[in-house]
């Protein structure tokens, strides 16, 4: 029988009892007895990664993000974890705690020293991380590489939209036909990868004429038609257009 008490020393060969237990009282909704055994658990053994990915995950459970966040923090700073996963997790938190500059610095760290491969997703998240902490240049690059990397277009469409709102319209109309590769495309469910691409040929009309691209402008304004919804607007524009 189990005794709801802390894990005295002797007690580490018995060690994975208390992980079961900890389970049990923790799937009761018990948080408060469940976080007594597994300190316990880290009291017996402090440098098993293992409690502190528990403990991390335990307080997440509870929405207490800082304190997961604390809990991966020291065993990151004690160098307990070699795994990409749990680097990603360190770099996660510290976003999810509004602190997206210092797992965006983190990430590129571990880029650097190849802790972490710099594939797709790593170059998304990075600018994704960097948008959040407000640094547009850093965002921009990263999405742009992300997206040469895996040619989503969900990439290319909000590095499109980054690029449009800071008025730069030719990379605006570049990143809105890169969305446009995939129009028509599915995925592996089916399902299209774009969902809307007639509002992407009238954000990319738009960009071409901003940039003076008039050949550009015309054609996906004119494919912009096809929506009803967009067709008022397109219309005006390739009178504008003409008459300029």
């Amino acid at each position: 029988m189990f005794i709801e008490r802390p894990i005295n020393s002797g007690e580490r060969a018995n060690n994975s009892r208390y992980q079961v237990y900890y389970q049990v009282l923790f799937e009761q909704k018990k948080f408060a007895k469940a976080l007594v055994v597994l300190h316990g658990l880290i009291d017996t053994d402090p440098n098993e990664p293992r409690y502190w990915r528990m403990l991390a995950n335990h307080h997440m459970q509870v929405e207490e993000a800082k304190k997961a966040l604390a809990a991966m923090g020291i065993a990151y700073q004690q160098d307990m974890f070699d795994q990409t996963a749990d680097l990603k997790r360190v770099a996660s938190l510290y976003g999810y705690v509004e602190v997206p500059e210092k797992a965006a610095r983190l990430t590129e760290e571990w880029v650097a020293q190849g802790r972490v491969e710099e594939d797709a997703d790593t170059l998304r998240r990075l600018g994704d991380l960097w948008m959040l902490a407000r640094d547009r240049g850093k965002a921009k690059d990263y999405l742009r590489r992300a997206g040469d990397a895996n040619r989503d277009p969900k990439t290319f469409e909000l590095l499109g939209s980054l690029y449009f709102e800071d008025e730069e319209w030719t990379r605006a109309h570049a990143s809105f036909k890169r969305v446009l590769e995939s129009e028509g495309r599915r995925d592996d469910d089916g399902d299209l990868l774009i969902e809307d691409p007639l509002r992407i040929h009238m954000l990319a009309g738009i960009s071409a004429m901003r940039a003076g691209m008039k050949p550009e402008a015309r054609v996906s304004l004119t494919r912009a038609m096809d929506d009803p919804g967009l067709r008022g607007q397109a219309r005006a524009l390739l009178k504008k257009l003409n008459e300029g």
